[in-house]
């Protein structure tokens, strides 16, 4: 919805606040906001059909003329974005910068709930651009961000701030828990993005997420190699970006893969099982199971029935199961070495 040239004068607000220049605020000066990774659609409609309710706070930098964002970070990149020529904001006065980047991060709070970035990057600037000691973080800081006392947050948070951009996109928008995010910290940037290409290109969720990268550590530890050079594997990326198989499809195909890579002998033992299943011909009201990782050698043998008939069927069946020599096949199988 685009904006009229009337529009875009500025918004209608009270008069006695003063109308700014958008060009003259600098959207690139980061040092006060924390908003990252922000949904712009609905509070572009809304600013398109009624203007802006709560206007911006702006910071004068003396130097060089220009205005410092405050709060009101996504409000002025949809002004921006509709062509607004002005914006019509208050003013902070000359606080030192602590309270200015405290007053728009309880503004925030106030209104809107923050993604798991935006906090490790409040919790980053109050760490590191303003030198608060840890003491006061953990007082403070950390439970006014809804994260309670506990140091060991503190540090994940700090560390969440440093990932690299596509992995915190992907953590802002949900894509990736704070788990994985959390056993993605100890790995190599390089190992690190690889696996955010492919948790993007398979569509992982979250169980899924930790499977894949226990596999994939594994494999990395198994064969000294690193992740990113596992995934670069041709036959493992053309799984992941055949365009002829629906995306669950390829997930399937590629952990399943993964597992066969990770577990040589039980990949085995389970085709070797699904053979011996086929030679018994067991009709379909019979179903056999193995244990568990082939730890053992106990099979689950269950019968659905709803006729005499069919009882009787299933007893001829285990009868012909017992003398067949693809019995003594099936209890041969094990898998009891830890790959």
């Amino acid at each position: 919805m685009s904006a009229s040239s009337e529009q875009k004068k500025g918004p209608i607000m009270p008069m006695q606040l003063p109308e700014i220049p958008l060009e003259a605020v600098d959207l690139r000066d980061r040092t006060l906001v924390i908003t990252y990774a922000p949904e712009l659609q609905s509070l572009r409609e809304s600013i398109a059909r009624v203007g802006i309710q709560q206007p911006p706070i702006l910071q004068k930098i003396p130097r060089s003329g220009r205005y410092r964002i405050v709060c009101g970070y996504k409000r002025l990149l949809v002004l921006e974005a509709l062509g607004f020529e002005k914006v019509i904001a208050h003013l902070a006065s000359a606080e030192n910068e602590l309270k200015l980047f405290l007053r728009g991060l309880h503004e925030n709070l106030g209104t809107r709930s923050l993604n798991v970035v935006e906090k490790s990057l409040a919790l980053d600037k109050l760490a590191g651009q303003f030198r608060l000691s840890r003491e006061e973080m953990l007082k403070d800081h950390l439970p006014a961000l809804g994260l309670g006392s506990d140091p060991k947050t503190l540090d994940l948070y700090l560390s969440l701030a440093r990932l690299e951009e596509p992995i915190k996109q992907d953590l802002a928008a949900g894509k990736i828990s704070i788990a994985t995010a959390q056993q993605l910290l100890t790995l190599s940037p390089e190992d690190r993005l690889a696996f955010g290409k492919l948790l993007t290109a398979l569509v992982l969720g979250k169980n899924r997420q930790r499977e894949f990268l226990s596999l994939l550590r594994d494999l990395s530890l198994k064969g000294k190699t690193s992740i990113n050079e596992l995934l670069g594997d041709p036959q493992i990326t053309s799984l992941v970006q055949d365009p002829q198989v629906q995306v669950p499809i390829r997930a399937k195909r590629v952990r399943e893969l993964l597992i066969r890579r990770r577990y040589p002998r039980l990949s085995r033992a389970a085709d070797e099982f699904e053979e011996i299943k086929k030679k018994l011909r067991l009709p379909a009201h019979l179903s056999l199971t193995a244990s568990p990782f082939f730890e053992g050698q106990d099979y689950r043998l269950t019968i659905t029935f709803r006729s005499r008939e069919q009882l009787a069927a299933a007893q001829k069946a285990l009868a012909a199961m017992a003398e067949s020599s693809a019995l003594a096949e099936l209890l041969e199988i094990t898998f009891r070495d830890q790959e």
